[in-house]
């Protein structure tokens, strides 16, 4: 990975969950901790432990992990990974030769690791307990194929904000702005690598403009509503760094009106 991480950081990655923690049986098999559950991701036998108590993912982050595409071989970061279920995922569905997660907080860092470990990965996705904002102080610049980030849906000023700290962090700006997430995908990738992102549709003007500070250019756009008489709810996006204008519009509605999948719904979420 020496061409990959700068110096400081190349023996940061070697470690796995087994070797920072004691959650591991005589027989290899991962414990589970209070308030901790393990959920299958319906593909190829991936499972995923998740803490009732902290942030856990919703259909977006699955919805985006299936978004994403990296060609064969290529490299994968996912900004914010928290417990890791978009970094396994869209590294696994596109035979990535190495992910890499950032996550700021230690209890999310440490279940991505586990997370990691319990679906054989560990040689495959690396995961760091560090804020974006240090990428350039941890990578090489442009070495990525691919980034992807789910960010703060909400500002840091807004007022319904959850009681729990770290779920809160998870939803408002507060430690991941729009502009954090611009610079950081723009110094990760190599020129003409592509960006994926998901947000509210009220958040879109912002999103593009700060995409567009940082030299990217909207190829696809998937505005997404749960139902056809629904106004639409989040969307879906695909940037290139360096790209040329020119982008590709596309609505998804998910759910029938009798509750069951759309046929393009069950293709976004995965649901085979």
């Amino acid at each position: 990975m020496d061409n990959i991480l700068k110096d400081a950081y190349i023996n940061v990655f070697s470690k796995s969950f087994s070797e920072v923690n004691e959650d591991l049986n005589r027989n290899g098999n991962i414990t589970l901790s209070q308030g901790e559950r393990l959920d299958d991701l319906q593909y190829r036998g991936l499972k995923i432990v998740q803490n009732k108590n902290l942030y856990c993912f919703t259909s977006d982050a699955v919805a985006l992990a299936n978004f994403v595409k990296v060609k064969k071989d290529g490299l994968l970061l996912d900004i914010g990974s928290g417990s890791g279920v978009i970094t396994i995922l869209a590294s696994q569905k596109n035979n990535c030769r190495l992910a890499f997660g950032m996550e700021i907080q230690k209890n999310l860092f440490e279940l991505s690791l586990k997370n990691a470990e319990i679906n054989g990965l560990s040689d495959k996705i690396k995961f760091i307990n560090q804020p974006v904002q240090m990428c350039d102080k941890i990578f090489k610049q442009g070495v990525f194929d691919t980034v992807v980030c789910n960010p703060p849906y909400y500002k840091s000023q807004d007022s319904m904000k959850n009681s729990v700290k770290e779920i809160s962090l998870c939803r408002h700006e507060e430690s991941l702005s729009l502009s954090d997430m611009g610079k950081a995908a723009a110094y990760l990738l190599k020129f003409g690598g592509d960006f994926y992102t998901v947000n509210k549709i009220n958040r879109m003007e912002e999103v593009f403009s700060s995409l567009d500070k940082f030299g990217f250019s909207v190829k696809e756009l998937y505005l997404v509503k749960p139902k056809a008489d629904k106004s639409f709810d989040i969307f879906l996006l695909k940037a290139r760094l360096g790209g040329k204008k020119g982008m590709i519009l596309k609505e998804l509605t998910v759910y029938n009106d009798d509750g069951s999948y759309t046929s393009e719904g069950r293709k976004a979420y995965g649901i085979e």
